[in-house]
C-alpha cells in the first residue's frame, strides 16, 4: 500500500475515494456526532501545546482579518457577536463580571486622564514659574545695577524704589499727625516726603525715628576745599589716623571700613 501511494494518480484517486466515503458517513447524524467529539478531544490536546496554540491563534486572526474585509461577512459577524452577547448578559453571573470589568477599565482610563491632567497642569506652572523667575531675576538685577538711588526725607538714607512711599504734607495731617511732629521728621525739605520703611512705622506711631536727621545725625556741608582732596590727603590731615581701609560695599555704592 505504502509503495502504491507513491504514485500520484494512485493517492489522488485514494484520497477522492476516502473523502467521498467520509462523506456519506458523515450523513449519519451518530457518526457525524462522534467525529466531532473526537477531532474536538483530539484538538484540546494539541492545544495545550503551547507553539501550537501561538501558531493557531495567529493563524485564526490572519484569517479573520482577510474575512472580515469582506463587508458583508463582517457585518454578519457583527450582528451574530451582538446576539450572543444578548443571550449572554442574560446571565446574572456573567453580566455582573462584565459590569464589574467595565467600571474597572472606565476607573483606570480616568485615572489615566487625570495623571495626564495632572502632569500637565504640573508642567504648565513650572513652565510659568521659570518664566516668573527669570523675570524676577532680570528685574532683581536691573535693580541692584541701578542701585539705591532715593533718598528718605527722614533719616537721608539711600534706598532701593520699592522701599520707599511718597506722601505729601496734608496726607500726613489727615492721619492724625501733628504739624510740629511733621516738620521735625520732614527734614530734607522737599515738594513731596519719601519716607523708607523703617522711618514710616514710627511716624504712623506719632514717634520720632532713631536715625532721624532731626536728632543730629545730620552731617555737616563739607568745605569746597575738602571735596577735592583724595584719600590719601584726607588720611594726612586727619586729626586720627585709623588702620583700616574704606571698601566698597557690593553693588549698593556706598563705602564701609575694615
Amino acid at each position: 500500500m505504502k509503495e502504491k501511494r507513491n504514485d500520484d494518480g494512485f493517492r489522488l484517486s485514494d484520497n477522492r475515494r476516502r473523502a467521498e466515503s467520509l462523506q456519506i458517513a458523515r450523513q449519519n447524524d451518530e457518526f457525524k456526532n462522534e467525529e466531532n467529539k473526537r477531532r474536538a478531544e483530539a484538538h484540546k490536546i494539541e492545544r495545550q501545546n503551547d507553539e501550537f496554540k501561538t501558531e493557531e491563534n495567529k493563524r485564526r486572526a490572519e484569517a479573520l482579518m482577510i474575512e472580515r474585509q469582506n463587508d458583508e461577512f463582517k457585518k454578519e459577524e457583527n450582528k451574530r457577536r451582538a446576539e450572543a452577547h444578548k443571550i449572554e448578559r442574560q446571565n446574572i453571573e456573567f453580566r455582573t463580571q462584565e459590569n464589574d470589568r467595565r467600571l474597572n477599565l472606565l476607573k483606570i482610563k480616568r485615572e489615566e486622564e487625570e495623571r495626564r491632567r495632572n502632569a500637565s497642569r504640573m508642567r504648565m506652572s513650572r513652565d510659568k514659574y521659570e518664566n516668573n523667575f527669570h523675570l524676577m531675576k532680570l528685574n532683581y538685577e536691573s535693580k541692584i545695577k541701578e542701585g539705591p538711588t532715593h533718598i528718605c526725607n527722614c533719616c537721608g538714607g539711600l534706598w532701593f524704589e520699592y522701599s520707599i512711599k511718597e506722601f505729601t504734607v496734608e496726607t500726613l495731617r489727615k492721619k492724625g499727625l501733628p504739624k510740629e511732629f511733621i516738620d521735625k521728621v520732614y527734614y530734607l525739605k522737599n515738594t513731596i516726603i519719601k519716607l523708607c520703611v523703617t522711618c514710616r512705622k514710627d511716624i504712623m506711631l506719632n514717634k520720632v525715628p532713631n536715625l532721624c536727621l532731626s536728632n543730629g545725625l545730620a552731617f555737616y556741608e563739607v568745605p569746597d576745599c575738602l571735596k577735592i582732596l583724595t584719600e590719601l590727603e584726607e588720611r594726612l590731615i586727619s586729626p586720627r589716623i585709623p588702620f583700616m581701609v574704606i571698601r566698597t560695599l557690593g553693588f549698593c555704592k556706598q563705602f564701609g571700613l575694615k
